[in-house]
């Protein structure tokens, strides 16, 4: 599926690449998107703890 959203990339070890291909299937997720929703939490976390401040 197209998408007009920035790509980000990473090198990982294939066994936690495995791992979190297990992880994001038993949420029934691609490893794409399970990794955005981490990302995402993780943000808004941070943003709650004040330790970012982003204007939309």
């Amino acid at each position: 599926m197209p998408t007009n959203k920035p790509r980000v990339g990473a090198y990982i070890s294939e066994q936690l690449k495995a791992k979190a291909e297990i992880v994001a299937e038993s949420e029934s997720r691609s490893l794409s998107n399970w990794i955005a929703v981490l990302i995402e939490e993780a943000v808004e976390r941070a943003e709650s703890e004040g330790k970012v401040k982003f204007d939309d």
